[in-house]
């Protein structure tokens, strides 16, 4: 069995995929698989992990359904390791990062580590870093809670299948899964030894639905926090960013996107369902 399960879900991209599994080859740990969940109708992803067969461990799925959350699940439920992470398509680690991985997990304490996100192409690190100091606070992923950068000690736990990429709510399933995951006083901490990079398309537009289905999908996320994890904390985050759209309406001048972060955030927050 491999000590880690790395699982990516892919769409729509075929070019930057051989840079994450040249990544993968250069890692001086070697205990690990790579999963691959490939939603394109073409077979172009197929060849690709055919020509790394030969140096790298990995299974490749086809799967006919589309959105993150899902397909990150047919990985999780194929994956055997005792650490999962979820690099995306467009993601590579420095060469030490699953090292770094194996030897922090040595701690049996220790429920999940967190990198660095660095953009390799505004060559800037993506929202913001992580704390300079080892240990992490489970509020913290609400800032640096982007599953890609995130390492979690294996558990049953699974993507909410309604919230992400490809659903109604587009945003919020990498917060939700990693909170589902780490209780209050669970131990964690961040990696100051090594980054993994990202184009997080910094400068890049983003259209008015997109921008509105992430309101939704914050709002979602914040309502099940709320509801089914009685997080007080989160009631008062979300109340920090629907003033926060309130004020922009009031005194910017890009009053249709503020008015777009408002109507998702509380749409969001209303419509989504908890599951009892």
């Amino acid at each position: 069995m491999p000590e880690i399960s790395l699982i990516t879900a892919t769409y729509g991209r075929t070019a930057e995929i051989p840079r994450l599994l040249d990544s993968l080859v250069r890692q001086s740990f070697k205990d690990f698989e790579l999963i691959i969940v490939d939603q394109n109708e073409h077979d172009e992803v197929a060849q690709i992990v055919q020509r790394y067969a030969h140096t790298l461990s990995i299974s490749y799925i086809k799967s006919a359904k589309k959105g993150l959350s899902l397909n990150r699940n047919l990985g999780l439920d194929a994956a055997h390791g005792q650490i999962y992470a979820f690099p995306d398509d467009d993601c590579f680690y420095d060469d030490t990062v699953l090292q770094c991985v194996h030897e922090a997990f040595s701690d049996a304490s220790l429920k999940y580590l967190c990198f660095d996100l660095y953009d390799d192409v505004s060559n800037n690190f993506c929202w913001k870093r992580v704390d300079r100091v080892p240990v992490m606070k489970r509020r913290r992923v609400y800032y640096n809670g982007n599953s890609i950068n995130f390492f979690i000690r294996a558990n049953p736990h699974r993507f909410d299948e309604n919230l992400g990429v490809g659903t109604k709510f587009g945003s919020g399933e990498e917060t939700d899964y990693l909170l589902q995951n780490i209780a209050k006083d669970d131990k964690g901490r961040a990696c100051l030894e090594a980054n993994i990079y990202h184009n997080a398309g910094q400068g890049v537009h983003i259209t008015n639905e997109k921008y509105y289905k992430y309101a939704l999908g914050f709002g979602a996320m914040c309502k099940k926090d709320v509801v089914a994890r009685k997080s007080v904390w989160t009631l008062l985050l979300f109340a920090k960013y629907v003033l926060r759209a309130c004020a922009g309406l009031l005194l910017k001048k890009d009053k249709k996107l503020h008015w777009l972060g408002l109507k998702g955030r509380v749409g969001g927050f209303i419509s989504y369902k908890v599951k009892r």
